[in-house]
């Protein structure tokens, strides 16, 4: 299979100062400049918001069919965390509520793509 990595930045190089600009470009990629990934993508993997300052855990959230490997991957990110920075709480997995409408992966999953995201989050957040 192909990989494509995609870098994006600037609210996902949207339209800044909107609503939504989180949205507007990653809509725009997955509808506009490449439609053929549609039906054709095996998963998209989104890491957003890696490494806040103060992130005290790592999330996984995404579509049924990613669970297998967001579990596989959160034992990983402990063990990581656990031997690089003693006070990372340990990684939540939401399993139960779907994916977000607050990070850019809902445009390739509203696709049909089956998609999952990896964030950092705070304690206090």
């Amino acid at each position: 299979r192909t990989f494509v990595f995609i870098a994006t930045g600037a609210e996902e190089y949207g339209w800044t100062d909107t609503e939504f600009d989180w949205a507007i470009g990653a809509w725009y990629a997955i509808y506009e400049q490449h439609p053929e990934w549609i039906g054709k993508t095996f998963g998209y993997f989104n890491l957003e918001s890696g490494g806040d300052i103060g992130a005290t855990s790592v999330i996984a959230t995404g579509v049924p069919e990613t669970k297998g490997f967001r579990k596989s991957l959160l034992p990983l990110f402990d063990e990581a965390f656990r031997n690089n920075q003693p006070t990372y709480f340990h990684a939540t997995e939401y399993t139960e509520s779907f994916f977000t409408t607050w990070a850019d992966g809902i445009n390739p999953c509203s696709a049909g793509i089956p998609t999952m995201t990896v964030d950092s989050s705070r304690i206090d957040w």
